[in-house]
């Protein structure tokens, strides 16, 4: 197949490139970098910028392929060289495609109009985007397909011999769409421990007075954030905004694996990996919520350990490489069937 994977960073998608490489046959254009995670806005400017100049280089490289994969926002630049012409393909599939505020969905609401091409296929990362991001965005809904986030390779740096700041402590981690102030303020009311892990740019987290029994740490490294996930002895995903679009599953996702009793907000991305009161307990209201939850805890009314083997019987059945590898290959399967009869329809061969 001559088609062709486009990635700024050559860490980002690295797992379903290699399967797309060995499967069918997809080259691949990186600028060699390693993605540094999260970035403030106007390293999120200047990383779009490095973007455009990036397919603008390669774009001999593109043009006259069956299949283009573009990860992240080389996406846009390439839907515009399509648009004027400049690159032709027979499809274009977008993955890491994810927003997590409304300005983001007005502007991209604009651009991805302006910017619609016939055979382009955005791949979302929830099930319950699809009908979202279709209204949001105005866009067609067979546009939209979903290939879950998972574990194509679980993070293995635990450190059995870490010493965690609390002998039992609750956990909480992640930087995107996190309500870590609702959640300080339930546990500033307990005895109980809170270890809460984030960045320097949640502003949840500028705290000048806490309670000795929460701990706030910004930006620690991989091996700390999952040894105080395994020591932990239950795990919380607070999440914001219940409409922002996927956000939370990597550290959700962490939870699963290391077995452990989850909270979580009741919210429709949070529903597509746990199921309340069988490998999760879901929230609606924080303030209200949480604390009955660790009140019921104590009083022996769930089964924790049930709910940890439960969670990780989940992450098994559906977000291991296997169960992954297995949705990729029928959405470039699908897209592929579909481009061909789109093609054959027109009169014109494949």
């Amino acid at each position: 197949m001559n088609s062709i994977i486009v990635r700024s960073r050559r860490n980002v998608f690295r797992h379903e490139t290699e399967l797309l490489a060995s499967e069918y046959g997809f080259q691949e254009i990186n600028d060699g970098e390693t993605s540094k995670g999260i970035k403030t806005p106007k390293e999120l400017a200047l990383f779009f910028l490095g973007n455009v100049f990036f397919v603008l280089k390669n774009i001999k490289n593109l043009n006259r392929k069956h299949t283009i994969i573009a990860v992240g926002y080389p996406a846009l630049v390439i839907k515009l060289l399509i648009k004027l012409g400049l690159v032709k393909c027979k499809q274009l599939l977008w993955f890491g495609f994810f927003i997590h505020t409304d300005l983001a969905f007005k502007i991209f609401r604009v651009l991805l109009n302006l910017l619609s091409i016939k055979n382009e296929k955005i791949v979302l990362n929830a099930w319950y985007e699809i009908p979202l991001y279709a209204k949001r965005l105005n866009i067609e809904e067979h546009k939209l397909t979903c290939l879950p986030l998972g574990d194509w390779k679980p993070n293995e740096l635990f450190d059995p011999a870490y010493q965690p700041p609390f002998k039992d402590y609750h956990f909480a981690g992640g930087f995107t769409n996190r309500d870590y102030a609702s959640l300080i303020e339930v546990f500033k009311n307990t005895n109980k421990n809170l270890i809460i892990v984030g960045s320097k740019l949640n502003s949840d987290l500028n705290v000048t007075s806490l309670p000795e029994n929460i701990l706030i740490l910004k930006d620690i490294d991989k091996v700390e954030f999952e040894s105080l996930v395994g020591n932990s002895s239950v795990c919380i995903l607070p999440m914001k905004d219940r409409d922002a679009g996927a956000s939370g599953h990597m550290v959700l996702l962490a939870y699963m694996r290391h077995k452990k009793p989850i909270l979580a907000s009741n919210y429709p991305a949070i529903q597509e990996y746990l199921t309340d009161q069988v490998s999760g307990l879901l929230y609606d209201d924080p303030l209200k919520d949480l604390p009955t939850i660790l009140e019921e805890i104590d009083q022996n009314k769930y089964g924790l350990t049930a709910l940890g083997e439960n969670a990780l019987l989940s992450y098994n059945e559906k977000f291991t490489r296997e169960a992954l590898a297995n949705r990729l290959t029928e959405i470039i399967d699908e897209s592929s069937i579909n481009a061909k009869n789109k093609l054959k329809s027109t009169g014109i061969n494949a």
